[in-house]
């Protein structure tokens, strides 16, 4: 069963300098740790696999938790994740580009300052509490990725033809996260070392009872791996959703 949402991960090649830039919008370090052990179970998902790399773990209460990756490679192409930020002080945004609507959200697609990654936002505040509790997904195979949130614990809030939002209410926590997901005609291939946002993680009382569950539903997914982070021994796989998703699944180990 999955418990919670744990974080979504962000390629960094300078964790001072992306440290320094969200302390600004008030998350915290929980943990960083370097060149520790990088899982082969993840050599499918990077386009340059090296045996070692760093993470960092930031975090701000009601908000999604932050992973920085470095996995000493930035693969050019554009991951399939972008933040939507609620009154996000408007010196972080870099470019104004457009209006548009997931349902009846209405956001301003931008870019954030310094680092060239795209992203949503809506209301500007330097007065209200930032708030970052969306991600949009882009998906290709719409329905389909629909039904296989669905199975991880999200339900539909909101639906039209081309976008639906969809919330994961925690038992062991206040926030309320929520996924945006857009039709998209890219059937490209993500990477965990795309630029950007590019994986989502989920905790789940038991990995191997989620692997069997995801596996008889028909969707491609590694091995377990076991990796000791933060003093903490944590069982872990990826499952690929339809349309080309990359989904960690973590679990304590017993």
């Amino acid at each position: 069963m999955i418990l919670q949402v744990d974080h979504v991960a962000l390629s960094s090649l300078d964790f001072d300098k992306d440290l320094a830039f969200w302390k600004e919008l008030n998350y915290n370090l929980i943990f960083l740790e370097s060149s520790i052990q990088n899982l082969e179970i993840k050599i499918p998902f990077l386009k340059e696999f090296h045996e070692a790399h760093d993470l960092a773990l930031i975090a701000n209460q009601d908000n999604y938790s932050i992973e920085l990756l470095n996995h000493h490679h930035l693969n050019e192409n554009q991951a399939y994740i972008f933040p939507i930020f609620e009154n996000i002080p408007i010196q972080f945004i870099e470019t104004e580009r457009r209006k548009t609507f997931f349902c009846d959200l209405k956001v301003t697609s931008a870019e954030l300052k310094e680092t060239n990654i795209p992203c949503y936002f809506f209301g500007e505040s330097n007065q209200s509490p930032f708030r970052f509790n969306k991600i949009v997904m882009n998906v290709n195979n719409f329905d389909d990725s629909l039904a296989f949130w669905q199975r991880l614990g999200f339900r539909i809030l909101k639906r039209d033809n081309l976008s639906a939002i969809l919330l994961f209410q925690s038992l062991f926590s206040r926030s309320d996260l929520e996924i945006v997901l857009t039709q998209s005609m890219n059937e490209s291939n993500y990477f965990l070392d795309d630029i950007g946002w590019n994986c989502i993680a989920l905790v789940s009382n038991s990995a191997k009872k989620e692997e069997e569950y995801l596996k008889n539903s028909g969707y491609p997914l590694t091995t377990i791996q076991e990796l000791e982070v933060n003093a903490k021994c944590l069982q872990i796989f990826f499952v690929k959703g339809p349309s080309n998703e990359l989904v960690e699944i973590i679990s304590p180990k017993s």
